[in-house]
């Protein structure tokens, strides 16, 4: 299923995780670090599926990648990178990505394909802050018996623009940061034009690569 990225800040960030190095680059950035400890980052490949449903279009644009686990024979993950299109946060969020992870799972068994745990990352490029709630966060008032039957699972919240110029410049791949960096002031020229001698000198090795 195709669905059409009208955000053109979606577009940019699809661009950019399109480039292999650039995927790798960024999963080593900000997965927790023991998650990568049990995967195999190098060996990441894309996978030709979209787990997004219509309904959840207007919200979410994905990006998916299937990587290998260590020391497992052939076993692999999903990990889907979640676009937050909107440029304000959504409240009911967690809900919507419970649906996009029962679709997930929902269609790799109508393509009898073997179960792959799918691991969402949310990427969220909007100005005004955002603290992401968890399902349970609303149901917090019940009793205990009753927060069993509540849904939960974990997830990896990435907000750019909690990000600060320190956190990026410390980012190893230059291309990265120079991306990033370019988004994140998109807003500020002035603040954009005070990094750009530092964005052309991280991007000066790589300008032999398609996505500059």
């Amino acid at each position: 299923m195709d669905h059409s990225v009208n955000n053109p800040h979606d577009k940019f960030v699809k661009e950019m995780l399109a480039d292999r190095d650039m995927a790798i680059a960024f999963l080593d950035a900000y997965l927790p670090e023991n998650l990568k400890h049990v995967l195999n980052l190098e060996n990441l490949t894309y996978a030709n599926t979209q787990f997004i449903t219509p309904e959840l279009s207007e919200s979410f644009s994905d990006v998916v990648v299937r990587v290998p686990v260590v020391q497992t024979g052939n076993k692999e993950v999903y990990v889907s990178l979640l676009l937050e299109s909107k440029s304000t946060p959504e409240k009911y969020a967690a809900f919507q990505i419970l649906g996009y992870m029962a679709n997930a799972y929902l269609t790799q068994l109508k393509n009898r394909e073997s179960l792959h745990p799918v691991i969402p990352i949310i990427y969220y490029q909007g100005k005004k802050g955002w603290k992401m709630k968890t399902i349970k966060n609303f149901f917090e008032s019940f009793p205990n018996e009753v927060q069993n039957y509540i849904p939960s699972f974990e997830r990896v919240f990435i907000s750019l623009m909690g990000m600060s110029d320190e956190d990026l410049l410390s980012l190893r791949n230059g291309m990265l940061y120079s991306a990033l960096t370019l988004q994140k002031h998109r807003f500020n020229p002035e603040i954009l034009e005070m990094q750009i001698e530092r964005i052309f000198k991280s991007i000066n090795p790589y300008l032999n690569r398609n996505f500059i």
